[in-house]
């Protein structure tokens, strides 16, 4: 386990983090940050393409994100071109190390996905090193999401179901969204080297 060193209908997306739909992707050529619900629509500009790392890694303040209280989705496309032999962050929100709500890692030497979140009671919940390893220099989509109404953590990769964690403790065990900054492809570790972008329609097919 990872302990102590341990994203509009119409637009093409790198990123999504939802709090009813949430997406921080490409929009007519910027990389855009959009929150939509039934009621509004509002989008924030984070950075533009291409998204090449560690060229485009970002920090995110909490402050420019729309509020999440009790659900989230990320999802992108992801191709990486070297593994590390530190641990590797694709995405991270939290102030220091072991706030983790959202976190993906990718282990040392085989870039197995290391999923977290942050409960009150255990700051490091997850899943631990999912399969054998990413391949080098090969696209692969990545959807993580977490609820607290049902105390559950899912990963997919291809819109494959490939691992869960759920909270037993339902009624004294509670995920905690903190109000750090979302580190995108960098945090206390190595630097992701490689390529984010994410396809719509590829998604909604993966996913149905």
């Amino acid at each position: 386990s990872h302990s102590g060193d341990v994203l509009g209908h119409n637009a093409t997306h790198v990123l999504s983090y939802l709090h009813q739909c949430t997406a921080l992707g490409t929009y007519n050529n910027v990389s855009v940050l959009r929150t939509y619900n039934s009621v509004a629509m509002n989008s924030i500009e984070i950075f533009s393409g291409p998204l090449n790392f560690p060229a485009s890694k970002k920090v995110v303040q909490h402050d420019e994100l729309p509020p999440v209280t009790n659900e989230l989705s990320v999802t992108l496309r992801l191709n990486i071109q070297s593994h590390d032999t530190n641990w590797t962050t694709i995405f991270h929100k939290g102030a220091v190390d072991l706030e983790r709500t959202p976190a993906l890692f990718l282990t040392p030497n085989a870039s197995q996905p290391d999923v977290r979140f942050s409960t009150n009671n255990d700051k490091n919940l997850g899943i631990d090193a999912i399969g054998t390893g990413f391949v080098l220099n090969k696209w692969y989509h990545i959807s993580y999401t977490l609820s607290e109404p049902h105390k559950r953590l899912d990963f997919y990769i291809n819109g494959k179901w490939v691992g869960f964690k759920s909270i037993v403790q339902v009624q004294v065990q509670q995920i905690v969204f903190n109000k750090g900054p979302l580190k995108i492809g960098q945090s206390y570790y190595a630097d992701f080297k490689g390529q984010m972008r994410y396809d719509l329609s590829s998604s909604i097919k993966l996913l149905q």
